[in-house]
Parts: structure tokens; C-alpha cells; sequence
């Protein structure tokens, strides 16, 4: 695995830490192995009367960004107090990179992958962040490169246990000289075979993709179609497949999993907190309201359901005319919903009366279909 100093560079570390707003720096100085610190007056008298070399040496490891009033004067001391310990190391540069996805997780593409064929040779393992970093590593040791997992970002996933959570990895393949947006980034959950990956060069991504599942203890990798901006999201569309909607209720621990368990649960209710009381306002069509309701909890339960930013439909159909004799010709549809979350906007459209009658079934299809793009037959 790639060490040392990978940055000496002062324009090109003013240029990567420009990428963060002011108030992400109390972050990035931890994440850089700064200390923080505020005085009060009578500290500062103190330290003034101190010995001046143990005060040169604990500034050049201090910094607290609240002392600074603009970004650009808190940028320049960073890279200064960067510079005289000789650089950034690819260990920082690697926080770096793993704090810039957390602050912006909408800002870059992420697309699924399937890892396929266990490796029976193997014996079952416990994958801590340290033993995904050293198996990645050494499943890409054909490059020089440098992974890292963000411990700070180990989300417990929406439809697991809290034990089960996410990890986010930096890959780092060192070809040539850095460039801020190489790195290739990738979300997993340990114990499943599933797991999501930004872009990466086309000739890299068949030894990345093969790296990661020989890391979960895999042998193959197939390519899915599904693809997003949330990460967590995304692996849980295709790990609880066909247990969403309603079905994730019991998942969640709403209803009782086993006939034999005598524990009493409280039945899930339709969700109808908003509809005013009869005694207090009248509802005009108070009878479609709870029809609205009870459809939408028989679909899609209580739960939210997971995020996804654009789903495709496309579809072959013939021309609707009086004589279906008088046109043969297929006529190819395609719509396209995005937004930033649009299986919650297939939820709401019954409640905000943007759809009557029951949703089509190509809608309601969408949470177990596992796929940006759904194909509709007639």
C-alpha cells in the first residue's frame, strides 16, 4: 500500500481544500491530525512568559479554524503548517477524499455491482474496516495503490440491524501524478454480496470490481442497472429486493415473523394523522381520503421507502385506431421521472390528488423491480 508524502504542492492544496466550505473545517483539521484548541486570556498570558521553541512546535500541530474570518487566510496557514512537516501523506489525502463524499453524498453517481460465485475456500470471517483495507489492497497489489475505509461514516443501514452497517472505501491507484476526482469510491454492507462504486476508468474497473468481491469473499462480478445517488439506498433496493413496499413492515419488526410467537405487536395503522377530526372540519370526500390512505399502505407500508433519483420506463405499443388492421407499426414510449426522490413522489401522488384510482401496476412494480430502467409490456 501506497505511504509518504503525496503533496508538496502549495497551489494544488490550496486547489483540494477549496473544495469545502468554512464551516467543514473544524472536520478537515481532524481529519489532517491538527489539534483544536481555544485560550482564554489567561492562558494566553501564560504561555506568553513559556519557552518559545514548545510554543513553535505545539503552533505548527494547532489549529482552530473559529480564529480565522475568512476561508482563504484558514487555507493558507493549513497548507503552511502542511508544508513545513514536509507535505500531505497519502493517509490524510485519504480522509480528505472520504470527508469531501460525506459533506457532498448527492454530487456524484453511483452504480451497483453483484458479487457472484462464493469462495468456498475461504472460512467464514468477520470483515472489520482494517481487514477490508489490507484484502482490497492486496487483491490490487497488479497497481501501487492506497484504500482506506471512513470509520466515521458506518451508517447503520435503513432496513438492518444496528450491527449491520455500511462502509465507505477510498481506491487509490497511483498512476502518475494525482488529480483531484481519481479516486474511486465504493459503498458495501459486510455479509452481503452487493455493493456500489462511483466512476472509474474503464480499464480500472474490471480489477476494482474483482477487488471488492474477493474482499466479501466472492470469485465474480456481474454488472446490475441499477444507479443513484445514494449509495445505502441503492444496495438496499437490491438486498431486500422482494421484501419492500408493505413487506418491509416485517423486516421492521411490525408484525410477527413466527406463528409461534405468542408476543403481542401492535397491528400497523393506516397513515391518517393529517385528515382533520369530524368534529372540528367537515372533509369533502372524507370516505376517498382513507380509500387514498389504505391503498398506499397496502403498497408501500409505513416505512419510507428508499431513495432513487431517476427511473426509465420504456415500452413497444400499437397505434390505437378504430381498425387495428389499418396500423401494424410499433411505436416505441419512453418516460423518464426524476428528482430527488421519486419513489416517495410515486407514494404521494394519490395523496396529493395528482392520480385517481388505484396506481398502475408498472408503479407499484418498481419497488421490487431492482432496476433504473423498467421495460412495460402490454
Amino acid at each position: 500500500m501506497l505511504g509518504g508524502v503525496v503533496l508538496d504542492d502549495a497551489v494544488f492544496l490550496q486547489k483540494l481544500f477549496n473544495r469545502y466550505v468554512k464551516a467543514d473545517f473544524a472536520m478537515v483539521v481532524d481529519a489532517l491530525g491538527f489539534k483544536r484548541r481555544r485560550l482564554s486570556k489567561n492562558e494566553d498570558e501564560d504561555n506568553a512568559d513559556s519557552d518559545d521553541d514548545n510554543i513553535d512546535e505545539e503552533d505548527n500541530m494547532t489549529i482552530t479554524p473559529e480564529e480565522y474570518k475568512t476561508k482563504a487566510f484558514l487555507i493558507q496557514e493549513i497548507v503552511r503548517k502542511l508544508l513545513k512537516r514536509g507535505g500531505l501523506r497519502h493517509n490524510q489525502l485519504a480522509e480528505l477524499d472520504l470527508l469531501h463524499v460525506r459533506v457532498k453524498n448527492l454530487s456524484r453517481k453511483w452504480k451497483c455491482f453483484k458479487a457472484t460465485h462464493k469462495n468456498l475456500q475461504e472460512q467464514a470471517m468477520v470483515l472489520t474496516p482494517s481487514l477490508i483495507e489490507e484484502r482490497c489492497s492486496k487483491f490490487l497489489d497488479v497497481f501501487p495503490n492506497h484504500v482506506k475505509v471512513d470509520k466515521s461514516s458506518q451508517n447503520p443501514s435503513p432496513t438492518q440491524s444496528s450491527s449491520s452497517q455500511h462502509l465507505t472505501l477510498r481506491i487509490y491507484i497511483g498512476e502518475g501524478v494525482y488529480k483531484l476526482g481519481s479516486s474511486v469510491f465504493a459503498c458495501i454492507l459486510p455479509g452481503e454480496n452487493v455493493f456500489a462504486c462511483t466512476a472509474m476508468p474503464k480499464h480500472q474497473q474490471p480489477f476494482i470490481t474483482h477487488a471488492i468481491a474477493q474482499t466479501l469473499g466472492y470469485l465474480e462480478v456481474e454488472e446490475t442497472d441499477m444507479d443513484g445517488g445514494q449509495p445505502e439506498s441503492l444496495i438496499d433496493l437490491l438486498v431486500n429486493q422482494h421484501s419492500q413496499g408493505h413487506m418491509s413492515m416485517f423486516r421492521d419488526g411490525l408484525y410477527n415473523i413466527s406463528p409461534l410467537d405468542r408476543s403481542q405487536l401492535k397491528k400497523p395503522k393506516v397513515d391518517v394523522k393529517d385528515v382533520p377530526l369530524r368534529q372540528v372540519l367537515v372533509v369533502d370526500d372524507e370516505h376517498g381520503v382513507h380509500a387514498v390512505r389504505e391503498e398506499e399502505f397496502n403498497i408501500f407500508g409505513t416505512s419510507k421507502p428508499p431513495t432513487l433519483q431517476r427511473i426509465e420506463f420504456e415500452m413497444e405499443t400499437k397505434l390505437k385506431v378504430a381498425d387495428p388492421m389499418d396500423c401494424d407499426a410499433l411505436i416505441e414510449c419512453a418516460v423518464k421521472m426524476e428528482g430527488k426522490d421519486v419513489l416517495n413522489g410515486i407514494k404521494n401522488l394519490g395523496r396529493a390528488k395528482l392520480i385517481t384510482g388505484p396506481l398502475p401496476d408498472m408503479l407499484t412494480a418498481v419497488l421490487s423491480a431492482g432496476t433504473n430502467h423498467i421495460q412495460v409490456k402490454e
